[in-house]
């Protein structure tokens, strides 16, 4: 999680530049620090500094991109929120969601889905109702 906000901290602060070999290797296991969370605590983590980075305008030149990844990611948590069963918490995320980019022309198909999806009533299952006379 820290390499992205860090190397973004690198190039406000000095040159950036590129070379054309493999210098790293990025091992994923369950035991990483960020790999072995679960993907809804990464996505959390991800928007919060995000958040920590508009809110405090360091790169204003970037507010833009980290605004729509910032969407991005909301996104995707609301759908893993949704997933695990959690709608009130996906409720919760996406309602915030609407005070940063509300109806950007590119989502605006998604967030009426899932608007859908998280205030649908939800069906009601067979045998939990008690008996029927």
């Amino acid at each position: 999680m820290l390499d992205w906000p860090t190397h973004l901290l690198h190039a406000a602060l000095g040159g950036v530049g590129f070379l054309d070999i493999v210098a790293s290797a990025y091992r994923v296991h369950p035991g990483g620090v960020w790999s072995g969370r679960s993907l809804r605590d990464r996505y959390a983590s991800t928007v919060a500094m995000a958040d920590i980075l508009l809110d405090n305008e360091v790169f204003p030149s970037l507010r833009p991109q980290l605004t729509t990844l910032r969407a991005t990611w909301q996104d995707e948590l609301v759908a893993e929120l949704s997933d695990l069963g959690d709608r009130r918490s996906a409720r919760r995320v996406f309602i915030r969601s609407l005070g940063h980019r509300p109806f950007d022309r590119g989502r605006l198909k998604t967030r009426a889905k899932t608007l859908l999806t998280l205030y649908r009533p939800r069906r009601a299952v067979r045998g939990l109702a008690g008996p029927t006379r």
